[in-house]
Order: C-alpha cells, then sequence, then structure tokens
C-alpha cells in the first residue's frame, strides 16, 4: 500500500547466522555487470522471517533489516512503525488524532501494538508536535482482521513527485 513496489513480505530461505547482503542494480550498456548500491552482514537467526527495506538515496542508500512476527492478533490487527525519512531526525506515528508511536529515530523501529481493525487516515508528524503539528504525509489504509502489517515512513521531507514523503504499509502476515 503505496511502498512503491508490492505490498506484501516475499521470504528467502537463507543460512542462520552472518549473512552478507548485497543489493545491486543493473548497469545498462557498460562491461560490468552490476552496481552495488547497498552491502551490509547482517546476523539471522533459525526460525525467524525478516523484510529488508532501504532508505535515502545512491550512493547513501542503507539497508535496514526487521524481524517480523507472523503469529495472527486475535480479531484485530498488528502493526509495528518504522521511521525511513533520511532527513527528518524523529516522527510521531498517529492514527487519526491517536498516538501510536511517538519519537521513532531514523532507521528505528516500534515494538508490534495491536489496532481495531478499519479503515483510518494514518498521519507522520514531527517529533513532539503533537495532533495538530505539521503532517510529513497522511494516508488512508484499511486494516483487516488478524492481519500484521509495518507501517513506515518513507521519502524526503520538502519534495515532491516520486521522492515526497508518504506513510506505506506492508502486508507481512
Amino acid at each position: 500500500m503505496n511502498t512503491g513496489g508490492s505490498n506484501n513480505s516475499d521470504y528467502l530461505n537463507v543460512p542462520t547466522g552472518e549473512t552478507n547482503i548485497n543489493v545491486n542494480t543493473p548497469k545498462v550498456g557498460k562491461d560490468v555487470d552490476s552496481v552495488d548500491m547497498i552491502t551490509f552482514s547482517q546476523v539471522l537467526e533459525a526460525n525467524k522471517r525478516y523484510t529488508l527495506f532501504v532508505t535515502d538515496s545512491v550512493p547513501n542508500a542503507t539497508g535496514v533489516m526487521v524481524e517480523d512476527d507472523t503469529e495472527a492478533p486475535d480479531s484485530l490487527a498488528r502493526i509495528k512503525c518504522l521511521h525511513l525519512m533520511p532527513n527528518v531526525a524523529a516522527v510521531d506515528f498517529y492514527q487519526g488524532t491517536t498516538l501510536i508511536a511517538a519519537n521513532v529515530g531514523y532507521k528505528q523501529v516500534t515494538e508490534y501494538t495491536d489496532i481495531p481493525n478499519g479503515t483510518y487516515t494514518f498521519y507522520i508528524r514531527e517529533a513532539g508536535s503533537g495532533p495538530t503539528g505539521t503532517v510529513l504525509a497522511s494516508r488512508s489504509i484499511a486494516t483487516g482482521n488478524q492481519r500484521i502489517y509495518t507501517f513506515f515512513s518513507r521519502g524526503f521531507k520538502g519534495t515532491t513527485g516520486t521522492r515526497a514523503p508518504n506513510v506505506s504499509a506492508l502486508i507481512v502476515q
């Protein structure tokens, strides 16, 4: 939902332990096969699921590996929030005027929280600005019964078009 790509997690089986992660882009029309955009190492545990998020733009792009919970909640939706706007130090996530995650630092993820099912407008505001503070981004998102999501801020404050600030939701389960 407004992710710039798929709206659900696709998982790969990888060995446990320290894993090298490379995100590449094709180098079209050149002798080079591809160009590394992100390269880092991450310890991955057995029987866990992770989602890789990419933030910022090349050459400053970085990866953020987030552990996913796939245990369905009872008759509610479960969300966690992730802040991926590189030019904003910290944000608050709101469901309408209700604060659901406060002072989430860049590349930080919150614990899961359960929310009622339904269609709500979710807002991203600069941390501490309150429920009537300047909105960086907003999006109406319908949450489903027993679904799990990662809501995340993305884009750049002060830009327009595809790089404009957004609220996005990834369906984990």
